[in-house]
């Protein structure tokens, strides 16, 4: 049985779709760029594309992979605003290069956590046309740019991309995309692909088959 405090946590993101999706953004994005990196923690995660990009034959000015650096450090400490000032300024200084490409993500997922979700969108689709230079963030700006688009109520919209997200992962994360679907699903009025989508879920024993038991309890229950 959940807690209290699992109870109230859960009710808020019922009461706010938008916050559950930003949420689970960030929550699939840290579990898919540890499983990738191996990498226990978010701020080794920063330190390593430190070195990464410190590497990178294409980036061969010092100034540029720290200007990369300094865009990831600030994302990483929650100063959103300043994560996109600095990759605009990556993107203009350096334009073309795989650190402006790179930084897109950054600036996306910045403006997602800003509310600013038509330009976190923009932004996301502009570094996802152009991922094959700087890959490295490609499915975690797929999952984001879902939640940009639940945050402008394009929730069928989000919907279609979460579950094309899903058939790409590995199951443990697959399941994280597939509780966005049912949600999008469920906003966009799908409740009966909603419930068919929690209903296999909650057949397993994760996390994520408990989760879903408990939307498909508060989709049941909201059924007249």
């Amino acid at each position: 049985m959940a807690s209290t405090e699992e109870q109230i946590g859960h009710k808020t993101a019922e009461a706010d779709p938008v916050l559950s999706g930003i949420q689970h953004m960030l929550e699939y994005t840290t579990k898919h760029m540890n499983q990738v990196l191996g990498v226990a923690a978010g701020v080794v995660l920063i330190v390593a594309l430190g070195v990464l990009w410190n590497r990178d034959r294409e980036n061969k000015s010092h100034q540029s992979a720290e200007s990369v650096s300094a865009v990831i450090s600030a994302f990483g400490s929650g100063a959103y605003d300043q994560s996109l000032e600095l990759a605009n300024a990556v993107q203009t200084q350096h334009a073309g290069s795989s650190s402006a490409t790179l930084v897109k993500y950054f600036a996306g997922a910045s403006q997602l956590r800003l509310g600013r979700f038509a330009e976190a969108e923009a932004t996301l689709r502009t570094y996802l046309a152009e991922a094959t230079k700087a890959p490295f963030y490609e499915q975690a700006a797929q999952v984001a740019l879902g939640a940009a688009l639940e945050g402008q109520k394009k929730y069928a919209d989000a919907a279609q991309l979460y579950q094309a997200e899903a058939a790409k992962l590995p199951d443990a994360l697959a399941a994280e995309v597939q509780l966005d679907a049912a949600r999008a699903l469920r906003l966009a009025g799908s409740t009966d692909q909603a419930r068919e989508i929690l209903k296999k879920l909650a057949e397993g024993t994760t996390a994520a088959s408990r989760q879903a038991k408990i939307d498909l309890a508060v989709l049941n229950s909201a059924q007249p």
